[in-house]
């Protein structure tokens, strides 16, 4: 007996048929998709002719897949009972698509490849923001920074002392979470070129004594008033300023002229204050290069830390689990040369579904795009 047929609005009935293709489908709250997920994945199953363990669908926490898992289970039973015209639902079959939470997903990944990544398979899995992991990662980061550059590291501390509104550990921690969520495992912060920033600054600055010269020249006969001799001061000192002096440059040069006609209308002036302006951007990059080091130093310290703080206690965090998939699957793509599919057969999935997708950034999106097709 047929159960009375589910009736879909037009844009979800269109959302169910591209299950068949790539598609990305955008929806509000309370717009039906978890239904329409549901559907798709139980017709995958049902009537589309896939093996249904051939079927990942992946969302993101425990009890959104316990839903998710009831609902396909039952619409699948219906399927099956209207396909083969039974007259109640059939017994649950031995093979079902695969429900799972990204993080038990790279989990089992993880555990099943274990010896391939080098690590101990009876590991345990953490939240790294754990309070007792992080402040041992920060112990040892601070350890290790000090023990290589000393008083310069006390120095660069004491600046954030003085401003309990940008507290250090958590600024390098949000930082971190950020670099693996994109994933990278191995957090690093890339620095401008010492080189390139002094090359900028010298430039700059040559411009501006250039452009200052040619103001001078041109305010020459300019209608005696304070306003546009000070003007003219101005522009004298910083077409006498020394490679050396550059930090004692202006950072601007009358942007906002006023009803002062001969500033208003001099191109010069214009020139001058955008140059000053490029010549500002580099000094400050160029000065607060010593203190942009010291906090990658701390950022790939504390990276190095976390690692040794879980790896004495046997631990991984979520984190590790999306990235030491990526990294599995990555090695297994470059290593395989044949022409058939380099996945790991536990990773050879028709058809992939997730759920809640904005948050599948960064190695979590890798991770689900090599177990597609």
């Amino acid at each position: 007996m047929s159960s009375k047929p589910h009736v879909w609005q037009p844009e979800q009935a269109a959302a169910i048929e591209a299950r068949h293709d790539e598609a990305i489908v955008v929806a509000g709250a309370g717009s039906g998709k978890t239904g329409v997920l549901s559907e798709c994945v139980a017709q995958s199953a049902v009537n589309d002719g896939l093996a249904p363990d051939s079927i990942l669908a992946i969302t993101f926490t425990r009890k959104a897949a316990a839903e998710m898992r009831r609902r396909i289970r039952r619409r699948s039973l219906e399927l099956l009972r209207d396909r083969d015209g039974l007259a109640a639902l059939p017994q649950i079959p031995d093979k079902e698509p695969e429900i799972s939470t990204i993080d038990s997903f790279c989990q089992a990944m993880v555990r099943r490849n274990s010896l391939e990544l080098g690590i101990d398979p009876r590991f345990e899995v953490v939240d790294d923001s754990d309070p007792d992991l992080t402040e041992a990662a920060w112990s040892g980061a601070l350890a290790l920074v000090g023990d290589a550059i000393g008083q310069e590291l006390l120095r660069y501390l004491a600046k954030y002392d003085d401003n309990p509104r940008a507290p250090l550990e958590k600024n390098i921690r949000s930082v971190y979470g950020r670099l693996r969520t994109g994933g990278m495992e191995h957090p690093v912060l890339d620095l401008p070129d010492e080189a390139v920033l002094e090359a900028e600054v010298v430039s700059a600055l040559a411009e501006s004594r250039a452009l200052a010269l040619r103001f001078v020249a041109e305010s020459a006969g300019w209608r005696p008033l304070k306003t546009l001799d000070a003007a003219r001061e101005k522009a004298e000192r910083i077409a006498s300023l020394s490679d050396a002096d550059y930090a004692e440059a202006p950072a601007e040069f009358y942007p906002r002229p006023g009803k002062t006609a001969e500033l208003a209308d001099s191109d010069t002036r214009i020139e001058l204050n955008e140059a000053l302006g490029r010549l500002e951007s580099a000094r400050v990059d160029l000065m607060a290069l010593p203190d942009m080091k010291i906090t990658a130093a701390l950022l790939t310290a504390y990276s190095e830390s976390m690692q040794q703080v879980k790896a004495v206690s046997g631990q991984l965090d979520f984190q590790d689990l999306a990235l030491l998939s990526l990294r599995l699957l990555e090695n297994r793509k470059a290593a395989y040369s044949g022409d058939g599919d380099w996945r790991p057969p536990a990773a050879q999935f028709e058809r992939v579904f997730v759920d809640e997708a904005q948050h599948c950034v960064g190695g979590l999106s890798h991770v689900a795009l090599y177990h597609s097709p």
